[in-house]
């Protein structure tokens, strides 16, 4: 009587440490397993791996009947979707992008761990249509973060904002955030980003000796001779003018309405929430930039004051702000993590 072996379990050899290793889903194990039980059924040959050609994190692996040529299967370890893509790649080009990581990151975590590896032209083909699922989850996020502000006033005739601004470079930054977080909710309301700022900046102080656009009666276009110089203004009118500059802003002419002026802790708290996702040594083009700052609001909204399990007091007594307690939170929250791939694959069917 022979016994069937139905261990599963392989213990792999040193020299196959290196094998392929990658990604596959519930449904392709079950299609193969179908496929196989149909063949065993109809033949009595043998199945062997003839190519595995890797498709990002899937491989299309071809298998061949040892005892007929013509059957022979094409089987991908990933379903696909209907715009033709499969699940697993595009599964893990969410993940990744929803985490915060860099391109750099994944192609070192991929590579390193040998799972396959999603090209640099398949990316940005992705992040094309994802970045729209990632817009619209932002948008529902910050209307319904302004909603809940306003309804936190018993007599409203506005609402308080706490806000600052975030250069996209500790240097030279080619964007920056202004960002505005509600006072009472401490939920992020709005955004503007200011892109090329500093650009603007390099560019006057680049053609600050360029006259080609100067007026014609200037004397830079009248004098060969002429140089820029610092001067002290000794011409009254001109002091005058200067002056009025310096006077003119809202802070100058009624300081009393910012003497009540709030600190900025929620906002800094936000900086660290974007950092997560947005790397000052990094500069992002404007599609990535404008995205990753939408997915910071996304997990702040989420994610900001939930609620805490205990209270660590250390009760230093050369550190007397300790004695306040530190909160010790519950995890945080991913739920608008899956409510874009929600909005992604809605969008394929």
């Amino acid at each position: 009587m022979t016994t069937l072996d139905l261990n599963t379990y392989i213990q792999v050899q040193k020299k196959d440490v290196d094998q392929k290793i990658f990604l596959t889903a519930e449904t392709s194990l079950q299609k193969i397993i179908k496929v196989v039980e149909n063949h065993s059924s109809i033949c009595n040959g043998h199945f062997s791996m003839k190519k595995l050609t890797p498709k990002g994190h899937v491989p299309a692996v071809r298998f061949n009947c040892d005892s007929d040529k013509h059957h022979s299967i094409l089987w991908s370890s990933s379903p696909y979707l209907p715009n033709g893509e499969y699940l697993a790649n595009l599964r893990t080009f969410h993940g990744y992008t929803c985490s915060g990581m860099l391109p750099v990151h994944y192609n070192r975590f991929a590579n390193a761990a040998k799972i396959g590896h999603i090209n640099k032209q398949k990316q940005q083909y992705m992040f094309q249509r994802y970045k729209h699922h990632i817009e619209q989850q932002y948008n529902e996020s910050i209307e319904s973060a302004v909603l809940e502000e306003i309804g936190m006033y018993d007599d409203l005739t506005g609402i308080n904002i706490m806000t600052d601004a975030r250069h996209g470079w500790r240097k030279n930054a080619k964007d920056s955030s202004v960002v505005a977080i509600g006072e009472k909710s401490t939920k992020f309301l709005n955004v503007n980003i200011l892109q090329n700022l500093m650009i603007l900046y390099h560019n006057a102080m680049k053609n600050w000796n360029n006259h080609q656009k100067c007026h014609p009666d200037s004397r830079c276009k009248r004098d060969t001779n002429y140089e820029p110089k610092r001067i002290v203004l000794s011409i009254s009118i001109a002091e005058k003018l200067l002056l009025g500059v310096i006077r003119k802003p809202t802070i100058y002419t009624h300081p009393a309405d910012y003497v009540l002026a709030k600190d900025t802790c929620y906002v800094d708290s936000f900086n660290n929430t974007m950092n997560i996702f947005q790397d000052k040594r990094i500069a992002f083009s404007d599609d990535n930039y404008q995205a990753r700052s939408q997915l910071a609001v996304c997990h702040w909204n989420e994610n900001v004051n939930r609620d805490f399990t205990s209270i660590w007091n250390p009760n230093r007594r050369n550190a007397p702000r300790s004695n306040i307690g530190k909160k010790n939170y519950k995890p945080p929250t991913y739920n608008y993590r899956e409510s874009i791939w929600a909005r992604q694959i809605n969008s394929f069917y």
